[in-house]
């Protein structure tokens, strides 16, 4: 490589740029993109169950055809829903009741059961009400633990034999690796770390995909010919990936900015300290936040995956003979991409130390895997540094492979060649693949 191999990169750079930007079907992806980023966080609230506190109950009415009493205060403590709520007992039928039901009441019956159940408690609203099934889930929840211990007072139980009875137990299963980790720290960990897996097969898949799509286009219509009187071979493919950075970042940031938004607005009608409570579990945060290094190992592994993947779609798609060849060079990046998406997700939920330094220090897995590996705290700085040293070198290797058989891939004009094929045609000279 030399100077001389980037010339005409800016040419092609704003080409790529308008190009790509002008694309109807960039938009409507830009346009979901947008939607999805602005959905997450009040659907991921809503879906957790980690809605403020659904609906404040008013009257409870309770109908209780059976001998046995439960505590309402029992009941209201259960669930903040109820804490205001108004416990009224009625001997009114079902059905004359509802009737004057409110929009935010409900009625409790517990009456004997049948089909060999001893007892049995409903739940009503009316037909108007601002309930929802949760909040009579909750209703019934309590109600029916409330009852049950209104149950063995009256068997004559007596407080201290009560309270090893409803206290319950926990079971946990641990390996040895990972004593001390509590399965709220796993669920945590593995929710983040599948948001920076997607993030990462996002940026590679979308990126690259539009680099093979790109140079296969070109080839097919002998523009790549015309380009090359003027525009170096490496110039094409650098001009090409340095468009896509630009909007794939910018894209990752406009995302970013759109979730933030969602999140400052979700978090005046929702709870949304669920976000800051699973980073906190899994490790991503301390008092202030991820603390820089983080933030570099995360910027570096993304910039590192792309230039990468970039690098390998351009070959790939240089390496196409026809329009027909695409889906089969995009199968080829997914297949990468895959590879390192499922060993980072695996090796999180085994904890196996010598797995996670494997991906730690594997060129095509630490994208995925290193920051991970390091904000669960499975490496030091001192890894991840040597991790940055070998995926500079090879991302290094694989530019020196691109600037020697790029100018020959792009003039190839036969059957397809594989990734496998790719290191035998170092040097073989301007035009050495056409047929």
């Amino acid at each position: 490589m030399n100077k001389n191999d980037f010339t005409g990169t800016g040419l092609v750079f704003r080409f790529t740029l308008r190009q790509h930007l002008s694309s109807i079907s960039t938009k409507i992806l830009l346009l979901i993109l947008a939607v999805i980023s602005l959905a997450a966080i009040p659907v991921a609230a809503l879906v957790t169950g980690a809605g403020r506190s659904g609906t404040e109950f008013g009257l409870v009415y309770i109908k209780n055809d059976t001998p046995y009493e439960p505590d309402t205060e029992a009941i209201a403590r259960r669930d903040e829903r109820l804490g205001g709520a108004e416990f009224i007992s009625t001997d009114l039928g079902v059905e004359e009741t509802v009737e004057f039901l409110g929009r935010r009441d409900a009625l409790l019956h517990i009456a004997p059961g049948g089909d060999g159940d001893a007892f049995e408690i409903t739940v009503y609203r009316s037909p108007d009400s601002e309930l929802g099934d949760g909040d009579l889930s909750a209703l019934a929840a309590a109600a029916s633990a409330a009852f049950g211990t209104a149950r063995l007072e009256a068997s004559g139980v007596d407080s201290s034999a009560l309270g090893a009875l409803e206290g319950g137990f926990t079971t946990r299963v641990y390996g040895w690796e990972e004593y001390g980790r509590s399965g709220e720290d796993m669920e945590s960990r593995m929710a983040v770390t599948y948001a920076y897996t997607m993030a990462v097969m996002f940026l590679c898949v979308f990126s690259s995909s539009f680099i093979v799509r790109s140079v296969v286009e070109e080839k097919a219509s002998k523009l790549v010919e015309v380009l090359m009187l003027s525009v170096r071979p490496l110039a094409l493919i650098l001009g090409k990936i340095l468009a896509m950075a630009v909007t794939a970042f910018s894209t990752l940031i406009g995302m970013a900015a759109l979730a933030s938004l969602s999140y400052f607005v979700t978090r005046s009608f929702l709870d949304v300290s669920f976000i800051a409570d699973y980073l906190s579990r899994a490790g991503f945060t301390g008092g202030a936040g991820p603390g820089f290094s983080l933030i570099a190992a995360v910027l570096f592994s993304l910039v590192t995956a792309y230039m990468f993947f970039a690098l390998l779609g351009g070959l790939l798609g240089a390496g196409c003979g026809n329009m027909e060849d695409e889906g089969s060079a995009i199968f080829g990046i997914m297949i990468f991409v895959m590879v390192g998406y499922f060993y980072s997700m695996i090796s999180t939920i085994s904890s196996n130390r010598p797995m996670r330094l494997i991906g730690a220090l594997s060129p095509l897995l630490s994208s995925f895997c290193a920051p991970i590996a390091y904000a669960d705290g499975e490496i030091g700085f001192g890894m991840l540094a040597l991790s940055w040293l070998i995926s500079l070198a090879a991302l290094g290797v694989t530019a020196r492979l691109a600037a020697g058989v790029y100018e020959s891939l792009l003039l190839h004009r036969g059957k397809r060649i594989g990734l496998t094929q790719l290191l035998s045609l170092r040097g073989t000279g301007k035009g050495g693949l056409v047929s």
